[in-house]
C-alpha cells in the first residue's frame, strides 16, 4: 500500500518522539517544563518550553532542571560538584543557589528549548481563553461554506449562506467541547507532579566574622581624648595607631567539632592600578568554634608607604584602599557530615584626602543543610486536598468516555443507506416529488454514472434535482430543456416483522380478490369451466 507523504511524515515524527522524547507519564525519561523567571537569560527566557532528558551522570556546565526545596522546578546551570552534591546557579543570577542538589532531585539535562510556546500554553490554561478557542473552532467548522456553496456563489455571483445545519451539529459541538475539556484535563493533570519533593532541614550553620578597632590619636583639641572608636570620624593627620581586633565564630544548630587555621593579610591598593600585599599574621591553627586575634597598625608608616610609592611612580592618587583580610580554612564535623570550607571576611579602610572611612566590620556566611523528601502530591479543589494520581486517572476516564461518546454519536449519525447519504450531502439541490414528472416531447434521457455527476450538472446549470421514490427504487432527474439527466438507485429492503405481516395480509387479500374474480368469470362461461 502506498502512503502519501503528508500521512507518512506525521507518523515518523510521532514514532521518533515516542522513542526518544517520551514523557514521564508514558514511562519515558523526558520532562517538559515552562520556564518561569529570568535567572537563565539570555540562554532561556520566560515562557520558553524546556525539554529535559534524564542522564546517567551530570557535570559542570550542564543546564539541569530539579525540584527545589520549596516546590517549584528550577532550571539552572551546574557550577560545581563535590561528593555527588551539585552546586547550581542561574546564568543571570549574582550568587549560587543556597541549597545542595542531589542526583535524585534532578529531572534531567536540557536537550533543547522552544521559544515562547509556554506563553500560548499559559493562555490556553485560562478557562475563558480555552473556551474562546474551542468556540471559534466549532463555529468555523460548521459556519464556513462547503465546496458546493462556494461554487454556487461563483456561478450566481452572490453570497450563499450555508444550508440549514442538521440537528446532530449541536450534539457534535457539545461532544467536541467535552472532548476538548477532557483532553485539557489530561494535559493539566500531567503537568502536575505526582510526587512533591519537600526539603527537610537537618541543621544550619554560619561563619561569623566581627571586626572592631580603636584609633590612638596624636595630641589634639578636636576630640579632647586620646582614642576614638567606630562611628566617629577619623582624620589622617590625627591618627597615630589603629588597634584592630577580629573575632571568628562557627555557629551551628547541632553539636560541632571544629578545627582549622587562619592567615591574615594586609593589602594596599590604588583602585584599578596596583595592589601591594603584606602578611600580618603567619598561619595559625585553632581547635575550637571561635578564635580572636589583634594587630596594631601604624598609620604613620602607611602614609609614608603611600608617599614613597607616589614618589616612585610619579602619580598621585586621590584615594587608596587598605584591606585587612583573614583567610580562614575550616574543617568541621556536624552530625557525621564533614565540612571543608573557607571564609574570607574583609575590613576595608578607604583613604580619601585627609579622611578615613571603615567598612565591613561584621560579615556572615550562612548555610542550610538538609535533604529532599518525596511525598504524594495533592491538588486543592473546592477546598479539599485531592491526590494528583487520582485526578490523573479521573481525567483518563473522562477522556475515554468523551471519545467513546463522540465515536458512537458519529457512527449513529452516519447515514445507513445510499439514499440517506445522498440526501445528507446534496439535500440543498434535491426536491421530493409525489408523482413522476412529465417529460417534454422529444426529450432525450441521459443516465449519469453517479449522483455526484448529477450534482455537478445541477450546480453548473442552476437547476434542482427532482427525487421520486417507488418502493425501494429512488429516481433522481434533472430537466434541462429537451435533455433529461437521470440517476437511479435502490435501497435494500429494511422491514420490521409488523411491516412484513402487513405485506403478507395485503398479498392474501389480493389473492382472495383474484380468486373471487376467476370464480365470477367461470360462472359466466360454463364451457371454460368444463375445460378448466
Amino acid at each position: 500500500m502506498r502512503f502519501k507523504l503528508s500521512t507518512l511524515v506525521p507518523i515518523i515524527v510521532f514514532v521518533v518522539w515516542l522513542v526518544f522524547l517520551r514523557p514521564t507519564f508514558l514511562y519515558g525519561d523526558t520532562s517538559y517544563v515552562i520556564v518561569a523567571g529570568r535567572s537563565m537569560e539570555p540562554t532561556l527566557r520566560q515562557g520558553d518550553l524546556a525539554v529535559l532528558k534524564a542522564a546517567n551522570a551530570y557535570s559542570v556546565g550542564d543546564i539541569v532542571g530539579y525540584v527545589s526545596p520549596y516546590g517549584p522546578i528550577v532550571i539552572h546551570r551546574i557550577i560545581g560538584v563535590k561528593d555527588g552534591v551539585f552546586t547550581t546557579k542561574g546564568d543571570n543570577a549574582t550568587s549560587a543557589d543556597p541549597w545542595q542538589v542531589t542526583n535524585e532531585a534532578i529531572l534531567g539535562k536540557l536537550v533543547f528549548s522552544v521559544p515562547y510556546i509556554g506563553v500560548a500554553i499559559s493562555l490556553l490554561r485560562q478557562p475563558h481563553m480555552l473556551a474562546f478557542a474551542i468556540a471559534s473552532l466549532a463555529f468555523l467548522s460548521v459556519a464556513l461554506p462547503s465546496k458546493a456553496d462556494k461554487k454556487r456563489k461563483r456561478n450566481k455571483r452572490r453570497f450563499v449562506w450555508p444550508n440549514r445545519l442538521p440537528k446532530q451539529v449541536l450534539t457534535y459541538c457539545m461532544l467536541a467541547v467535552f472532548l476538548a475539556l477532557s483532553g485539557y484535563a489530561v494535559f493539566y493533570t500531567q503537568s502536575l507532579p505526582a510526587e512533591r519533593s519537600r526539603f527537610v532541614e537537618l541543621y544550619r550553620y554560619e561563619h561569623v566574622g566581627n571586626f572592631n578597632y580603636t584609633v590612638e590619636l596624636k595630641p589634639n583639641i578636636l576630640f579632647n581624648t586620646s582614642t576614638i572608636g567606630p562611628g566617629q570620624p577619623i582624620y589622617l593627620t590625627l591618627a597615630k595607631y589603629m588597634n584592630i581586633e577580629f573575632s571568628y565564630l562557627f555557629n551551628s544548630t547541632s553539636q560541632t567539632e571544629v578545627a582549622g587555621n587562619y592567615t591574615v593579610y594586609m593589602e594596599l591598593e590604588k583602585p584599578k592600578e596596583w595592589v601591594k600585599r603584606f602578611t600580618l599574621i603567619e598561619t595559625e591553627p585553632f581547635n575550637s568554634t571561635d578564635f580572636t586575634f589583634t594587630h596594631k597598625l601604624n598609620m604613620t608608616s602607611i602614609v609614608e608607604l603611600i608617599q614613597a610609592i607616589e614618589s616612585e611612580t610619579g602619580v598621585r592618587g586621590s584615594s587608596y584602599e587598605l584591606r585587612i583580610s583573614p583567610h580562614i580554612n575550616i574543617e568541621a564535623k556536624v552530625e557525621n557530615n564533614e565540612i571543608e570550607e573557607s571564609f574570607n571576611p574583609n575590613m576595608t579602610i578607604t583613604f580619601e584626602g585627609n579622611k578615613l572611612t571603615v567598612e565591613g566590620l561584621k560579615q556572615t556566611k550562612p548555610k542550610v543543610v538538609g535533604q529532599i523528601m518525596s511525598e504524594p502530591a495533592t491538588q486543592k479543589i473546592f477546598g479539599a486536598e485531592i491526590p494528583v494520581t487520582f485526578l490523573r486517572y479521573l481525567s483518563y476516564i473522562a477522556l475515554a468516555c468523551s471519545a467513546a461518546a463522540t465515536s458512537i454519536a458519529y457512527y449513529k449519525g452516519t447515514p445507513a443507506t445510499i439514499t440517506e447519504k445522498i440526501k445528507r450531502k446534496y439535500g440543498h439541490i434535491i426536491i421530493d416529488v409525489k408523482a413522476e414528472p412529465k417529460h417534454p416531447e422529444g426529450a432525450v434521457t441521459i443516465e449519469v454514472a453517479s449522483i455526484k455527476d448529477l450534482a455537478k450538472i445541477a450546480q453548473e446549470t442552476g437547476k434542482l434535482i427532482m427525487h421520486q421514490q417507488t418502493g425501494t427504487l429512488h429516481t433522481y432527474q434533472l430537466f434541462d430543456g429537451q435533455i433529461i439527466y437521470k440517476y437511479e438507485t435502490c435501497n435494500p429492503i429494511k422491514a420490521t416483522i409488523s411491516e412484513i405481516e402487513k405485506q403478507i395480509e395485503h398479498i392474501k387479500s389480493e389473492i382472495d380478490n383474484m380468486k373471487s374474480l376467476i370464480k365470477k368469470n367461470n360462472t359466466k362461461c360454463p364451457k371454460h369451466k368444463q375445460q378448466s
